[in-house]
């Protein structure tokens, strides 16, 4: 609806802010002339008061050098101020009035005519007092005798000051104030303003000082360019004068017309007469009539007029584009945003959107709306294989139709998610009772455990599922997924469909956690150590089994059983069994130096399905042969039913290398995997280890045990192999086993692993050299440091 008024709603704007525009292109040219104007009347002002100072200062120079002249005469009334009163200096002339009585005058008029010189000859004084002023010095007069310049001579010589009363008035003002005063004159050849001083000789009065300016010759030396300034008005007034009497104005410049000017504002400006308490009205106006400012605002309006139609067109004409694109982004918008909480693969809910829910879940948690949910972590089993084996694009289709089965399973008041990869999510709200949670959970393992059909492959996998149930609001969202997905992993482990979190869990994740990140430093900082136990053919010693043995700095001993496995998923198993290889072999050289003979016993080393897979396993074992120079019978190698089953085509091969290089073979553990016989079969062993578990009651002969392993040791002799009895710690075992013929022994009841230093009680050659198994220097202890794994990393 926006859209298509637009335009209307750009030409209101447009109209508006182009008739605006043109105002504040006008306002601001007036602002323009109105500084221009304001600046040009305080320079004028400025030299105004400059010229003034100058004024002042030529009255109180000329006031000083009279008030201190003894004898003052004509010349020396000239040569002073003859400078300082020429032409365009702004002065119109200086006058010196000395003191007369009036008894006196004709006496003084006689002694002027006779002293002064020829140009005196008609001095006489004037004009006659006509009227009588109210001052203090009536009893005196004071008539012009000196003029400077001298060319006003004619005019002023003799001329009675104190005919006039204001000038009387400005004279003992002057005389009593002992300043200058400043009296105003009106005169048909032009206004202006005379200044009075006394002058004093020992604070008795001698006469005075009078200097005249009149404001046309004053202004034209100040500002010499004003009459030429057609659009200048200026209006001169004294300080104490009604503001709209015409006939006290002192000056004006120009003419004045009202119709004629723009509206600047006029500058009145009070200019005070230095050293007198009297000052003008200075009143500048602009006359001239100036048009560009209406002209430009004019033009602006014009052009924004313009650029208003042009713009509003040109959005009437995409309107209905933009309207399409408009549509067009917002159906984009919700697909984009559809997709950012919902899986592409699967159309469930995702990662992103499970987190909000769970935020939601802690809210209500928290306020007490709800009193906690559980998390159904569900992780198919065997999924791999299919992916394997049918390829991704049938795995693909196989998740969509998990997909389909868990959000038909999941009630409406609660909601699945795709995890990632073949791991689902269920968010069971206000489900706190493990009964329900379980019954829920077995509902969608019911309909996982059905038969998939994807293009004609019929489908058969199974799934693990951890639940977590959420009751404290404290939990983060890592947190809660962590525990959901330890639960799965351990019902992956267990072989259990369904598993509730406990705190054990988390703890064994934490620890077996801790073990693989600690692993990684324990061969580097020399924390492995080799353990040796006997094996026995009657009371001597034929050969030691090496056990590793892990001594942690500050998680104390940990158990083979723990560090192996991890060491072999995180294939670490390498370097740690390439290690013990050369630990061992180093110690057989070591004892063949002592023994001088090969009379001294050898030792087996377990191997893992990995070590025996790798491709350069074999070819590690012959370069220790050689390089320790020790016959190969001495080394055996130890494999167990399981690690020959991992991978048979490798394990064989390198079962047969290892024969032609001359090295013992052990069946480890036999009789406890699935396919013992057919093992015998494919695969030449030179000695046979019976498992310990069929030796526990091997001396009751009602039981089965005590027939099997008499059937094993006969069946070993059949085929050339040596057998060993492991775990023996009884006297009855012993004695059944001996009873049995040829029988090699290891167990506790003949001796516990040893470390190396205890070996030589069993053989003289069995001496520990200083360069194996030297006790490494014990890092410093660290405080127990809990390492928590981030999701999935369990």
């Amino acid at each position: 609806m926006f859209s298509k008024k637009l335009h209307w709603f750009i030409v209101v704007i447009g109209t508006v802010a182009a008739i605006s525009s043109g105002f504040a292109v006008n306002y601001l040219d007036a602002q323009r002339h109105q500084n221009a104007f304001e600046t040009l009347v305080e320079q004028r002002l400025k030299a105004l008061e400059k010229a003034l100072f100058s004024f002042n200062e030529l009255q109180l120079s000329a006031q000083l050098y009279f008030q201190n002249s003894y004898s003052l005469d004509k010349i020396k009334f000239q040569q002073f101020l003859q400078s300082r009163t020429r032409k365009g200096s702004g002065i119109h002339s200086v006058f010196w009035l000395p003191k007369v009585r009036r008894e006196s005058v004709q006496t003084f008029e006689t002694s002027v005519v006779r002293n002064e010189g020829s140009s005196y000859d008609t001095y006489q004084i004037y004009p006659q007092a006509t009227e009588k002023c109210a001052w203090s010095l009536t009893e005196y007069t004071f008539p012009v005798l000196y003029v400077s310049p001298q060319t006003h001579a004619e005019k002023y010589i003799g001329w009675r000051a104190e005919s006039q009363c204001e000038f009387a008035h400005a004279m003992e003002r002057a005389f009593f104030q002992r300043r200058p005063e400043a009296s105003f004159f009106h005169k048909e050849n032009g206004n202006g303003v005379r200044l009075f001083s006394a002058v004093l000789e020992k604070d008795v009065l001698k006469g005075y000082l009078v200097t005249s300016i009149y404001f046309e010759s004053f202004f034209a030396a100040v500002w010499p360019d004003y009459k030429e300034l057609d659009n200048l008005h200026i209006n001169v007034r004294p300080q104490f004068s009604a503001p709209h009497n015409a006939a006290e104005v002192l000056f004006q410049s120009g003419v004045l017309n009202p119709d004629n000017y723009m509206e600047i504002q006029p500058v009145r400006q009070l200019v005070r007469i230095p050293g007198s308490e009297e000052g003008v009205w200075i009143e500048f106006t602009q006359t001239d009539s100036y048009l560009t400012g209406y002209q430009y605002s004019l033009l602006v309006t014009v052009l924004g007029m313009l650029l208003t139609f042009a713009t509003a067109a040109c959005v009437w004409s995409y309107s209905s584009r933009l309207a399409l694109a408009n549509e067009l982004v917002s159906r984009q918008t919700k697909k984009l945003r559809y997709q950012a909480y919902h899986d592409n693969l699967t159309s469930l809910s995702n990662r992103l959107s499970l987190e909000k829910r769970l935020k939601e879940e802690q809210t209500h948690l928290q306020s007490g709306v709800s009193l906690g949910f559980s998390i159904l972590f569900i992780d198919l089993d065997r999924f791999k294989h299919v992916n394997d084996s049918l390829g991704h694009l049938v795995g693909d289709k196989l998740l969509q139709a998990v997909a389909d089965r868990i959000f038909i399973s999941t009630p409406t008041e609660h909601r699945s998610y795709r995890f990632g990869g073949d791991e689902f999510v269920v968010c069971l709200s206000g489900v706190i009772l493990k009964d329900k949670a379980y019954s829920l959970a077995q509902a969608y393992l019911d309909a996982l455990n059905q038969q998939y059909m994807i293009d004609g492959h019929t489908i058969q996998i199974g799934a693990s599922i951890g639940i977590s149930t959420i009751t404290d609001h404290r939990f983060t969202l890592l947190d809660i997924i962590q525990q959901a997905d330890i639960a799965m992993y351990h019902a992956k482990e267990q072989g259990n469909a369904i598993t509730f979190y406990s705190e054990e869990m988390l703890t064994e994740v934490q620890q077996r956690f801790n073990i693989e990140q600690e692993l990684a430093y324990a061969l580097t900082d020399e924390q492995f150590t080799l353990a040796f136990q006997p094996v026995f053919k009657g009371d001597d010693v034929h050969f030691f089994e090496a056990l590793i043995r892990w001594n942690h700095p500050y998680l104390g001993p940990i158990s083979p059983l723990q560090f192996i496995p991890i060491a072999e998923e995180t294939n670490q198993i390498h370097s740690i069994g390439r290690w013990v290889l050369q630990e061992v072999c180093a110690l057989l050289e070591s004892w063949q130096k002592e023994a001088n003979s090969l009379d001294y016993p050898g030792i087996s080393v377990n191997v893992s399905a990995k070590q025996l897979g790798s491709p350069a396993f074999i070819s590690f074992v012959k370069d220790l042969l050689n390089q320790h120079h020790i016959p190969p019978h001495k080394l055996g190698i130890e494999i167990t039913e399981t690690t020959l089953m991992e991978d048979e085509v490798a394990s064989a091969a390198s079962l047969s290398a290892l024969r032609a290089a001359g090295i013992t073979l052990y069946l480890d553990d036999f009789g406890t995997g699935y396919s013992s016989l057919s093992l015998l079969g494919q695969h030449k062993f030179d000695v046979l280890k019976i498992d310990r578990n069929f030796l526990v009651d091997v001396a009751d002969d009602q039981k089965r045990s005590s027939k099997l392993c008499a059937a094993i040791v006969n069946l070993s002799k059949s085929l050339d192999m040596d057998v060993v009895a492991e775990g023996i710690e009884t006297e009855n075992q012993l004695t059944w086993i001996n009873a049995q013929g040829s029988v090699y022994i290891q167990g506790y009841l003949k001796s516990k692993p040893l470390p190396i230093e205890q070996l030589i009680h069993w053989h003289p050659s069995c001496i520990a050299p200083q360069t194996v198994f030297e006790n490494p220097v014990e890092p410093t202890p660290l405080p127990p440091i809990t390492f928590k794994p981030a999701n999935g990393q369990a």
